[in-house]
């Protein structure tokens, strides 16, 4: 079964970010950076932090 989805675009430590935002069945939404937009980042930290930063800002703006 496919999940419903939301896209969001967030500027996340200063760069846009796009995040899928999935709704699953017991009513919890997740969120995914897309790995096209983390991979420019470079290092790995970095990358995780950017990512951490941009699927926490969606997931703020989808319960506004």
């Amino acid at each position: 079964r496919t999940l419903p989805r939301d896209f969001s675009t967030v500027t996340a430590l200063g760069r846009e970010v796009r995040v899928k935002l999935a709704r699953r069945p017991d009513g919890v939404t997740t969120a995914k950076a897309e790995s096209d937009d983390i991979r420019a980042q470079a290092g790995a930290h970095d990358r995780q932090d950017l990512r951490d930063s941009a699927t926490t800002q969606a997931l703020e703006k989808d319960h506004r």
